[in-house]
This record gives structure tokens, C-alpha cells and sequence, in this order.
């Protein structure tokens, strides 16, 4: 069906792209290996060799499915984003909700979508894109790039 249908093949890779941006992070993931290193000591059998094993195979995991994605369906990128969020603000991301600075990596064409939340609607000003001013207060940026966005406030 991937090589079949284009509009799946984009689908597809949105739904890996989401799910390693937003949903099985590598922090995410990685929390949970010292779960189980803490459960696995506590119990009196630490196996260390198994949880750097594992260790490094959640720090690597992303980068070896976007590899087999560039493989297999011919992607370009992946692309790394980075959103500077101000201290003490929040940023909707993809509609997942930051408070903290944001990396994730997208495949060349993806789309980025940012927007301010709650009361930093009010003070917001514009977007920097790799330098590059833009007034929009949600903003849509296709990757075709490494890219670094700023959000940037109005002080009163």
C-alpha cells in the first residue's frame, strides 16, 4: 500500500514522524530504562550489559527508522527543528503542548505547526524562521531545512 498509494505514503510518515517527535521520545524511552534498571537492582539482578544494551538501542532507534524510511520509501532529510521557547512560556506544537524548548526532526516537505496558548496569545509578537521574520500568530513552516525558530514576545 506504501508503494502504491502516495497519499498513504505521506500518512504513514506523518504518523512515525509524530509518534518520534511527540509520543515515544527518546527521553520518553529512556525514562523508562531506568525504570526497569531501578526495578531490575531492586530486586537484586541489575544485569547491566542488558540495560546498555538497551540504553543504546533507544538512543538509536529513531535515527534507524528515519534511515530505513529514507531507504525503503525514498525520503529526503530527515531535517532538525529546533523551537526557542522564552522561559515561562507555552508553545502548542503539532498540537502537543511545550513549556520547553523543542527538537524534533521531520522528513523534507513535512510541516511544523506552532501557536501560542493561553494568555501569551496576548503578547505575542512573531516568529523567527532561520532569521526570517514572520507575523502569523499559528504558524505552518514546510522543512526543507535544518531550521531554528524563535518565538519572540511583545514586553509591556
Amino acid at each position: 500500500l506504501i508503494k502504491e498509494s502516495s497519499e498513504y505514503k505521506e500518512y504513514f510518515a506523518s504518523l512515525v514522524t509524530e509518534i518520534l517527535n511527540h509520543r515515544l521520545t527518546e527521553g520518553f524511552l529512556l525514562e523508562r530504562v531506568i525504570y526497569y534498571q531501578e526495578m531490575l537492582s531492586y530486586f537484586g539482578q541489575p544485569h547491566d550489559s542488558y540495560i546498555a544494551m538497551l540504553t543504546e538501542y533507544m538512543r538509536n532507534r529513531s535515527g534507524f527508522l528515519q534511515r530505513e524510511m529514507i531507504e525503503q520509501l525514498h525520503f529526503h532529510g530527515p531535517f532538525r527543528c529546533e523551537v526557542q521557547i522564552p522561559t515561562g512560556r507555552s508553545m502548542l506544537i503539532d498540537g502537543y503542548n511545550y513549556e520547553n524548548n523543542y527538537r524534533g526532526s521531520y522528513f523534507e516537505g513535512q510541516t511544523i505547526t506552532i501557536e501560542t496558548t493561553g494568555k501569551d496569545r496576548d503578547n505575542f509578537s512573531h516568529w523567527l524562521v532561520n532569521g526570517q521574520k514572520i507575523v502569523t500568530p499559528r504558524l505552518q513552516h514546510t522543512l526543507r531545512e535544518q531550521t531554528i525558530i524563535q518565538v519572540v514576545f511583545r514586553e509591556y
